[in-house]
């Protein structure tokens, strides 16, 4: 386990391109979409409730 820890930092350069890459637009936009129905969600609650 100790081993793992240590050779943590270590990662090819594939997986250095692929971290170093920004997301491609549908997963930005599922995140902002998927965010703003929780929004709307909780502002329709609270609104309900009260």
């Amino acid at each position: 386990m100790a081993k793992d820890l240590e050779n943590i930092g270590i990662r090819s350069d594939k997986v250095r391109n692929i971290m170093g890459e920004e997301p491609p637009l549908v997963i930005r936009c599922g995140t902002i979409i998927i965010s703003l129905i929780l929004l709307i969600s909780v502002v329709f609650t609270y609104l309900f409730i009260k």
